[in-house]
């Protein structure tokens, strides 16, 4: 009969090498120390937010652009919408007055 032996009846001392080893293990091959991933995710945090008010900055002056390209596209279309309304009175006018003189002539 084989001795099977589970986590639950395994020896301490030997699960605590083990944490040790990994520990050890982790220590030499991590890529850089503790204050150094501190310092490096202060930078990323400094650099994310000075890419965000970039972006905002942008944004805004994109928005403010378009803005102004909105209201100029709106002002054309209220002058071309004046005129054409105007060309309309003017042939109305104009289709009168050549009724008007037609009926005269006749």
């Amino acid at each position: 009969m084989s001795h099977h032996s589970y986590p639950s009846q395994q020896d301490p001392s030997k699960i605590l090498l083990a944490v040790a080893v990994g520990f050890a293990a982790g220590l030499l091959f991590a890529p850089r120390s503790g204050e150094e991933t501190r310092a490096l995710i202060r930078q990323r945090r400094e650099e994310a937010k000075w890419r965000m008010r970039n972006a905002k900055e942008e944004l805004k002056r994109q928005s403010s652009e378009a803005g102004g390209q909105l209201k100029n596209a709106a002002e054309t279309v209220r002058e071309g919408g004046k005129q054409a309304a105007e060309a309309v009175r003017s042939g109305g006018r104009r289709s009168k007055n050549t009724d008007e003189n037609e009926s005269d002539n006749s």
